[in-house]
């Protein structure tokens, strides 16, 4: 009997240690699960840092609908292609670098041939023009754009005011670039437009100079035959008109 007894108590000590151990162990399991689901909570809920130039980029992109191009159709040459003059604006404030894919059709939209133009650093609210060559039947172009904005330079332009003539209402500059590129020019004009304003001028003229003109800054140049562009900047309409004189070029400015 003693022994039946004894055999009880130590059955009955068995199922008690057993019943402690099982819970911590639970316990544990919980207290895990909830270590875990909080952090993937975490990690949902927390909000990521946005790149500064990504986030920059993403806004400057959506304005490709600032970049425009047109076709203008001109000759056959030897080849019996078709000269095309394709004009590029960027109506945006930013610097445009990407290309443009032109697709030739004909009347019956066929392709009549296809062309890639690399467009480089066009400034903002300035146009360009590139030449291209399409089949002789083409008649139409459709135009595919891409690449990117950047935020327009503050450094300086670096050119020479040679002189400056002063009439009523109106002023003559006579300007020394580092070059003639048209992306130049019009950055030039733009800078003296935003400069001239304030100030109680209607219009304003620049002859642009060749870049290796021996002219003395402080005089009137007398050589007409270094002057390689000029612009007429009105305040009255708010034109700006470019003319290259070699080429007979004319770049309306916005």
């Amino acid at each position: 009997m003693k022994n039946t007894i004894i055999l009880a108590c130590l059955f009955l000590l068995l199922l008690s240690g057993c019943s402690k151990n099982a819970p911590t162990t639970t316990a544990q399991q919980t207290d895990s699960s909830a270590v875990a689901s909080s952090s993937s909570l975490s990690s949902k809920t927390q909000p990521s840092t946005p790149n500064n130039e990504n986030s920059q980029q993403l806004i400057l992109s959506a304005n490709l609908k600032d970049i425009s191009a047109s076709a203008d159709f001109q000759y056959l040459n030897s080849k019996n292609q078709r000269k095309v003059n394709i004009s590029v604006s960027n109506s945006s404030e930013y610097i445009f670098s990407g290309k443009v894919y032109v697709t030739y059709r004909d009347s019956g939209n066929k392709i009549q041939g296809t062309d890639t133009l690399l467009i480089k650093s066009l400034l903002p609210r300035s146009s360009t023009s590139l030449t291209s060559l399409a089949m002789a039947n083409a008649n139409r172009a459709d135009f595919t754009i891409d690449g990117d904005f950047t935020v327009n330079s503050s450094a300086k332009l670096t050119y020479t005011i040679l002189y400056t003539q002063s009439e009523t209402n109106s002023q003559v500059l006579y300007i020394q670039p580092p070059s003639i590129d048209e992306n130049v020019l019009t950055g030039i004009i733009r800078e003296q437009r935003d400069q001239l304003s304030n100030s109680n001028l209607r219009k304003f003229k620049i002859f642009f100079y060749d870049p290796s003109y021996k002219g003395q800054q402080g005089t009137q140049p007398a050589e007409t035959d270094s002057v390689k562009a000029k612009a007429d900047i009105s305040y009255i309409d708010g034109i700006s008109e470019l003319y290259f004189i070699d080429s007979g070029k004319v770049v309306l400015i916005q």
